[in-house]
């Protein structure tokens, strides 16, 4: 909602370039980025995936929670961010890379452009790889910014589109 504060949560499979910090997260690992008004972006990382980490991380969340309420229900870590309304989340903007499987013929990526120019989406970036057998090509394409919601659009359109075979993959990346 325009003017007005309020949070944006995802948990999400994201594509991270190689130099990004959240690439080099592994094993037994989580991370978590918060893009915050006033402090920038943060990224915290720590052990919480795996058995005995979870089970861990868990039990804490529970110890906490019981701490919460024989308290009186609030705790010197409980955020003002909380009574924050959530963004709707076809309104929070991301890049994306969509994968599409079409017709290998002349003229399908111009239409596959206009599909996303009709939705207002610049494409970042095109590559296609071409297979003679078949007859068909898989398009991978990257976005600029644009809303969930305009996505999901587009999407809808370029499944309704006649050289299009098949919307294989739309994801997140990180800006």
């Amino acid at each position: 909602e325009q003017g007005r504060e309020c949070v944006s949560c995802r948990v999400e499979p994201v594509l991270v370039k190689p130099e990004n910090p959240l690439a080099s997260i592994a094993g037994a690992f989580n991370a978590i980025v918060i893009d915050a008004e006033a402090a920038g972006r943060l990224m915290f990382y720590g052990q919480g995936a795996g058995g005995v980490q979870t089970a861990s991380a868990v039990l804490s969340d529970v110890v906490a929670a019981a701490f919460h309420l024989v308290s009186g229900g609030s705790a010197p870590r409980e955020s003002a961010y909380a009574d924050l309304p959530q963004m709707p989340a076809e309104q929070v903007s991301s890049k994306y890379s969509i994968r599409l499987q079409v017709e290998d013929v002349t003229g399908v990526l111009a239409e596959v452009a206009g599909i996303f120019a009709r939705r207002g989406i610049s494409i970042e970036q095109v590559r296609q790889r071409s297979d003679a057998k078949s007859g068909k090509a898989i398009v991978s394409l990257s976005s600029d910014w644009a809303s969930a919601g305009d996505i999901d659009l587009t999407v809808k359109d370029l499944e309704a589109a006649e050289p299009v075979s098949q919307v294989i993959q739309v994801i997140s990346m990180e800006g």
